[in-house]
């Protein structure tokens, strides 16, 4: 498993309302307060911050040494809620499928690298490839 200090989403244009609402709720840097992959909760998530960011924040957050950078779509219309996103750049596309789940303050996600459908849960098992990580918003 790839390891990254900090994931970067760049914001999409969101064509519905729902996905508009949820892309401004997401917007912001988030830390990771736990992870879990392979049913595990992990000692060390591989992941310390998530930003969500467009326009210049997300262009200075993309330069972050380290940042794996993506685009992200959202489907509202899933329960759970779907997020995928593709690698932005250039080099070999690598995307991730997941779910999501935020709060005013709080965010919790269940992605999967390469994946083509998003989990069913916030759940990890000890065959898949799935993560998931919770998040307080970053209030600095």
């Amino acid at each position: 498993m790839q390891a990254f200090m900090l994931l970067v989403f760049l914001a999409p244009d969101a064509g519905d309302a729902a996905a508009q609402k949820d892309v401004a709720r997401l917007d912001g840097a988030w830390k990771v307060t736990a992870a879990e992959y392979k049913g595990k909760k992990m000692d060390q998530p591989p992941v310390e911050r998530v930003i969500f960011a467009a326009g210049k924040a997300g262009d200075e957050a993309a330069k972050a040494k380290g940042a794996g950078v993506f685009k992200y779509q959202l489907d509202t219309g899933k329960s759970p809620k779907a997020i995928e996103a593709t690698a932005a750049g250039g080099g070999k596309p690598k995307g991730l499928v997941g779910i999501y789940e935020v709060g005013e303050d709080t965010l919790k996600l269940c992605l999967v690298p390469g994946g083509t459908k998003p989990p069913a849960g916030f759940k990890t098992g000890p065959d898949d490839e799935s993560m998931v990580l919770e998040l307080k918003r970053d209030k600095k």
